[in-house]
């Protein structure tokens, strides 16, 4: 996945130009796959301070940063780089005893990452129902609306389904969630005018 997800910038996944950015990155386990690959500038960010903890331990060729992402912004020594956003963000949340769906959370960490870290692939791993039309399309009008500019056009490149895909929230109480999924990416284009 990571060399499919590099060939739409047309450099290796170690290339020094590319930084690797997953914005809720639990215990690390997808950072120090995208190392272990070749992968050489990472970045994680976690809000839970036991995973951003575990995150650091498990990958400490990265930088991890405990906080909110969505308070996150592109740091200066990321000026000039290409930005790959890759990972499973949240898409939904725990209340009342059962998780909520809550799609515009999705389209927020989307909107994040094309806005304020200016991405230019987009990596997630996401619900079954995200491949439909309704949610691939408002997904596009969040990412062509987040760059601010004209000459730059998103577009969704690749859907792969995941078969047999769990989840495991292992420093809450270890409950195993099935969760049919699909691995979407999303690339965006310079346009010339």
């Amino acid at each position: 996945m990571s060399d499919f997800l590099c060939s739409s910038t047309g450099l290796s996944i170690a290339h020094e130009q590319i930084l690797f950015l997953e914005p809720s990155c639990g215990d690390g386990r997808l950072l120090k796959a995208l190392y272990d690959a070749g992968a050489r500038r990472l970045f994680g960010c976690e809000i839970d301070h036991d995973l951003c903890t575990a995150a650091m331990q498990h990958c400490p060729c990265a930088h991890v940063a405990h906080g909110d992402f969505f308070t996150s912004s592109r740091p200066t020594s990321a000026l000039g780089s290409l930005t790959i956003a890759i990972g499973n963000p949240p898409f939904s949340q725990f209340s009342n005893g059962r998780h909520d769906c809550q799609p515009s959370l999705v389209l927020q960490f989307l909107k994040h990452v094309a806005y304020q870290w200016r991405a230019v692939v987009v990596g997630f791993i996401l619900p079954l129902r995200c491949a439909k039309e309704e949610f691939t399309s408002s997904a596009l009008a969040v990412l062509n609306g987040a760059t601010g500019t004209s000459s730059r056009l998103w577009r969704l490149a690749r859907t792969f389904p995941l078969a047999d895909t769990a989840f495991v929230f292992e420093f809450r109480d270890s409950k195993v969630v099935k969760q049919p999924s699909v691995f979407q990416i999303y690339t965006s284009l310079e346009i010339s005018e």
